[in-house]
């Protein structure tokens, strides 16, 4: 695999690059970025969040309490809140985790939804347009992309940590990718869908204290750190 830097915006705190090798070439960018974390008042008054008994849900603008906002078939949110790796209440905050004094990269690739509708159109004419456009069945490959991107890049910068908890950790994405002028829109149908994930160097103390650790990946002849939580 090569990767290659092919422009460069906001003198180098906006890169995009190309990573190639025989049969594909995936594209990316990588922004530098000064996080805007938004903590849910309840965790700011020192109490554990607890969205589900919270009568001012509606009203919390950290992107944590939007995993139980009501979506397709999901009347109470995400089913996954509270229960996996990485996702709230038992995930902490980004600044308690990450150092905001040393720089921090949103790693960021996009899907073309266009081409993946107009695909599932010609396999499935009779599909409605929840259908076509649902995550399930493009997200993986997303998912897959990213990850190829990510470790491409991290394996020249061996000192930073990658995740994918980002929004989980009450990054608000909208708002830091204004800084470097990329706008987020969120609608129905989306001609391109972005992933993103972040890296940066962590707070040696964090993991002891929040019960995680630095989890070493080889693969694709990349070395990474990934954040993770212990059993």
């Amino acid at each position: 695999m090569k990767l290659i830097k092919v422009n460069e915006k906001l003198n180098g705190k906006y890169i995009e690059y190309v990573l190639s090798d025989d049969k594909e070439k995936y594209s990316f960018a990588v922004a530098e970025v000064n996080p805007i974390v938004i903590y849910p008042k309840c965790i700011l008054n020192g109490e554990k969040q607890h969205c589900f008994e919270c009568s001012n849900i509606e009203k919390c603008d950290s992107p944590r309490s939007m995993c139980i906002r009501p979506y397709h078939n999901h009347p109470k949110g995400c089913p996954n809140f509270g229960k996996k790796d990485g996702c709230p209440p038992n995930i902490p905050m980004f600044d308690q985790v990450y150092d905001l004094r040393k720089p921090i990269y949103l790693i960021i690739n996009e899907f073309n939804l266009l081409d993946h509708v107009s695909n599932m159109k010609k396999i499935h004419p009779d599909w409605s347009n929840y259908q076509l456009y649902n995550s399930r069945y493009w997200q993986g490959k997303s998912i897959s992309v990213n990850k190829k991107v990510s470790y491409a890049w991290l394996n020249e910068h061996p000192n930073l940590v990658l995740t994918n908890w980002v929004e989980n950790m009450g990054v608000d994405l909208v708002k830091t990718l204004k800084q470097v002028d990329i706008d987020l829109v969120f609608e129905e149908k989306l001609e391109l869908a972005r992933r993103i994930s972040c890296a940066g160097e962590i707070l040696p103390e964090s993991l002891e204290k929040y019960n995680l650790f630095v989890d070493e990946i080889k693969k694709n002849n990349c070395n990474v750190k990934i954040l993770s939580k212990k059993k």
